[in-house]
């Protein structure tokens, strides 16, 4: 009896004790509470998390559909150049690299045979918007300055690609700059955005391949004449392959004596 009663003696002085603590009480802080400002937090949270859901649902059903097509097309293979020619040009103006259009066109004649200036210049300037691809549009920007002024030979598709993605000189045994160890020639600066005369050449090409006029020659004034840093002109080069003429259309030594042969600009020009 005498265990009970201190048992129960120190239970109740437990629970008393326990009893006498004080409530914990919350301050009132929400005065200084801005509610409006919480509840656009509050709405603006939840709506970044059901955007979340949505695009990790979306996710998951488009590869949910992808993996259903592999299945049913497993096995199902179509060669590039047996589908029709207006679906290749799409596939073409999906490319957004001139690089990417070159090593795709260039593998079948058929290929090569569907490249069109259209969807060159698309390739190099609408669909590459980047800034690391801004050297395409540049180089188009420079071969179309001596289109405009009709002083080269206008370039096919096929060679306007090349100029775009060309990484050595074009002259090739007749190049300034030709490892003759190797035999390959000068390599074109990467970061050139530039195609000088419209032909891909390096840089010791332009500076002993090209011929320096004084700023007063006729030809600085008179159209079709190409001219690259306002007083460098050079001849046009033929393709040793194809036999075709690419560059400048009037060459630099004809443009000389035409200007050593006649003293007044009207005789030159009519010469010219």
């Amino acid at each position: 009896n005498n265990l009970i009663n201190n048992s129960n003696s120190m239970s109740s002085s437990r629970y008393s004790l326990r009893k006498r603590q004080p409530n914990s009480v919350l301050k009132d802080d929400y005065k200084d509470v801005d509610l409006d400002k919480l509840l656009e937090e509050h709405e603006r949270s939840g709506e970044e998390s059901r955007a979340q859901r949505v695009a990790k649902k979306q996710k998951t059903q488009r590869e949910e559909e992808e993996k259903e097509l592999k299945q049913i097309f497993s096995g199902y293979d179509i060669p590039l150049d047996t589908l029709p020619a207006l679906c290749i040009e799409r596939i073409y103006n999906m490319l957004d690299s001139p690089q990417d259009l070159y090593n795709l066109a260039f593998t079948s004649k058929f290929l090569m045979s569907l490249v069109t200036p259209e969807v060159v210049i698309r390739s190099a300037v609408f669909n590459n918007l980047g800034k690391r691809e801004a050297k395409y549009r540049k180089i188009i920007g420079s071969i179309n300055q001596y289109l405009a002024n009709r002083s080269i030979h206008i370039p096919s598709p096929h060679r306007l690609l090349r100029l775009l993605v060309a990484k050595s000189c074009e002259r090739g045994d007749s190049c300034w700059g030709k490892n003759l160890a190797t035999g390959v020639p000068a390599s074109i600066d990467p970061s050139s955005s530039t195609r000088p005369f419209g032909l891909a050449i390096c840089e010791k090409c332009v500076k002993f391949g090209s011929t320096n006029v004084n700023y007063s020659h006729f030809s600085r004034f008179q159209h079709g004449v190409a001219f690259y840093q306002w007083n460098r002109i050079m001849g046009p080069i033929t393709d040793a392959v194809k036999g075709e003429v690419h560059g400048p259309l009037i060459p630099a030594i004809q443009l000389m004596q035409i200007e050593g042969s006649y003293r007044t600009t009207a005789e030159r020009k009519a010469a010219l």
